[in-house]
């Protein structure tokens, strides 16, 4: 394969896992991720492919009608039915519900029972004929408030569940339990709850999971096995025999059965968000918070296989970049306090790794409710050769009392203060970091920059953005920490933007003057002398500035983009246009307004190729292979678009 002169536009729709099916051969698996449901061919190597995208919303759910046969259920009401053989798909009926506003789906495989819930909390059965029956309704119900068999549903609302049969000449009677309040505390709603044939398991708010059996023939009289392992509410998948399988913020699976000891999966990377059973209890797959699904044999609780599929998480206000050392990579905010490395090409995440030391799971089942908006958002980071430097913040904190309670009892944290973090990246795999030093900044908001060559000593420069005071921090050995000299400092300037460090060691920051209108600049510092060296006035107000070369600096505003050549002061092109900036490591400019992206030359200024996107992009970064042909990842709304390279038999 060789690649062609032409590029393809691509679209990867980067949202949850939201529902898994695993088909009766075990061998394959639908997984409805946004519009698109793919088929996923289960074995030590998990190979995935798409089967259908839908035109009119997301996908609520993805079942198994037979091996042969997919039904997709759409959040609009649309049914889709696919044939699927080994080697393709196709569409061979869509039918339009008198239902809309689709909250989830079940799916009973005897008998072909499709059920759905709508936003309102109207439960309803759909025959074959597409005709509906309202079987009940419960205002505020979510996807775990029902569980659905072949004879009956089991419903949960606050402290109590209840138990309906379908057919009341079916002999089994309706049933219902009810948990004791605690004096002054909620913490013990039934919160999720699944069944199966004779067994029901509900999951409790303060991580309770009861277990009742013989339910057909004696309901909940029969009394129930407590699981009490969890500190907050677990995810469920019950089998055909009683045994329970539970996840949740812990990121452990947990095996339990009225006998025996319960057993264990060693600990996951992160929180687990879904479990799915197979139908013969088999095989388990575990949706993480990552968005990576890892396929666990039930009897030996050990893992199989894993895949991922990209997810766009947190702010990307400049956490959307290439790294120098993983090539046709893209760094993006992982799950909530980490980092990821994802393969655009592929649409998976290679590599997460974890920059927040403070983990959720430490917390009891009262305490992770109080905070659970709680987070530590990364707001900015900077990747050199050897060194990644983040600044991150703790957010999500709604009074005082929570913030005093929290950070004297167990996080031991100061709030609103950002954290300025340096990581060592490992020779043998950069994307796995070693913490180095931690320093508090202070409130305002910060930028951190930094080399993208490899380089003997590694400087970063931290700005403060409300007072344009600029600390170009250096590494004073492994026991040492990191230490800061000054650069600039004036209570008049805020810094809107800023460069890398080039190979002269000079960096770059849009700056203006708080107080006074059209008083933009650009300044120019000499790391090695620690002072500034020149200022660019601008007319407007700067977006973006990206060194080309040892002093070609590139600069765009919000009426033109320039190149300014620092070592001969003098302005070498001007266009008259507002684009934003992009420089990709292999120093190819790229310049990108809406939904239009243009590569230039940075000497000239003038044109190369121009792409066009499929919506307006918020960010852009771009990459060549080794025929020097580009890909160029658009971000926008949480979606990225791809130009890539036309691969041709050769």
């Amino acid at each position: 394969m060789v690649v062609g002169d032409d590029l393809v536009d691509k679209l990867v729709e980067c949202a949850p896992i939201r529902h898994v099916d695993i088909c009766e051969t075990n061998r394959t698996a639908t997984i409805s991720v946004g519009r698109k449901c793919y088929l996923l061919l289960v074995g030590e190597e998990l190979q995935r492919r798409e089967i259908y995208t839908s035109m009119t919303s997301h996908l609520i759910a993805s079942f198994f009608a037979n091996p042969n046969k997919i039904l997709c259920i759409c959040h609009s009401g649309e049914v889709v039915e696919i044939a699927i053989n080994e080697d393709s798909s196709e569409v061979v009926a869509s039918t339009r519900l008198p239902v809309k506003n689709i909250v989830c789906a079940y799916f009973i495989p005897e008998g072909e029972k499709l059920f759905m819930l709508d936003e309102i909390g109207q439960l309803m059965r759909v025959h074959s004929d597409c005709t509906t029956q309202l079987i009940c309704t419960q205002q505020f119900a979510t996807v775990d408030s029902f569980a659905i068999t072949d004879s009956y549903y089991v419903l949960i609302r606050g402290y109590n569940i209840k138990m309906v049969p379908f057919d009341e000449s079916s002999g089994i009677n309706e049933d219902s339990f009810s948990l004791k309040p605690k004096s002054l505390e909620h913490t013990n709603h039934f919160m999720r709850v699944v069944a199966r044939d004779d067994f029901i398991a509900a999951a409790v708010q303060d991580g309770r999971v009861l277990i009742w059996s013989d339910v057909r023939s004696k309901g909940f009289r029969s009394g129930y096995h407590c699981f009490a392992w969890h500190q907050t509410t677990p995810f469920l998948a019950l089998s055909p025999f009683g045994n329970v399988f539970t996840a949740g913020i812990e990121a452990v699976l947990c095996r339990c059965s009225k006998m025996g000891k319960p057993s264990f999966l060693p600990r996951l990377s992160c929180p687990v968000k879904l479990v799915t059973l197979s139908p013969d209890s088999s095989h388990i797959i575990c949706v993480l918070e990552d968005n990576s699904l890892h396929v666990v044999l039930a009897s030996t609780l050990s893992r199989l296989s894993s895949t991922s599929f990209i997810r766009l998480m947190g702010p990307f206000r400049s956490v959307f970049m290439s790294d120098p050392r993983v090539p046709n990579s893209v760094v993006i905010p992982g799950r909530v306090g980490a980092i990821a490395w994802t393969n655009p090409l592929a649409e998976t995440i290679s590599h997460t790794t974890s920059i927040s030391l403070e983990n959720n799971a430490m917390m009891t089942s009262s305490d992770y409710f109080t905070v659970a908006e709680a987070r530590h958002e990364l707001t900015n980071i900077a990747i050199s050769w050897n060194h990644i430097a983040t600044i991150e913040v703790l957010v999500g904190l709604k009074n005082d009392y929570v913030r005093f309670f929290i950070k004297d009892l167990f996080l031991k944290l100061n709030f609103q203060i950002h954290r300025l973090r340096f990581w060592f990246r490992q020779k043998e795999n950069p994307c796995e970091l070693k913490l180095l030093d931690t320093v508090e900044l202070g409130e305002d908001e910060y930028e951190v920059a930094g080399y993208t060559m490899e380089r003997v000593n590694e400087n970063f420069i931290v700005c403060n953005k409300n007072t344009g005071a600029m600390q170009l921090w250096h590494e004073n050995g492994e026991k040492s920490g990191w230490s800061y000299e000054a650069i600039h400092e004036t209570k008049l300037m805020h810094v809107d933007c800023v460069s890398t460090i080039n190979v002269a060691h000079l960096f770059a920051a849009g700056q203006n003057f708080n107080n006074f209108h059209n008083a933009n600049c650009v300044s120019i510092v000499n790391t090695e002398e620690r002072r500034v060296i020149s200022a660019i006035p601008c007319e407007a107000i700067v977006l973006s500035v990206a060194w080309a070369d040892s002093h070609l600096l590139l600069i765009s505003t919000a009426i033109n983009v320039f190149c300014w050549d620092s070592k001969e002061k003098m302005l070498r092109w001007s266009v008259a246009e507002s684009f934003n900036l992009h420089l990709s490591l292999d120093h190819r400019c790229f310049v990108y307004s809406e939904n239009q992206a243009i590569e230039i030359d940075f000497e000239t200024g003038k044109t190369k190729k121009s792409f066009e996107f499929s919506r307006p992009i918020q960010k852009l970064v771009a990459f060549s292979n080794h025929s020097n042909a580009p890909t160029l990842v658009g971000l926008a709304d949480k979606v990225l678009y791809f130009w890539l390279p036309v691969f041709v038999d050769g």
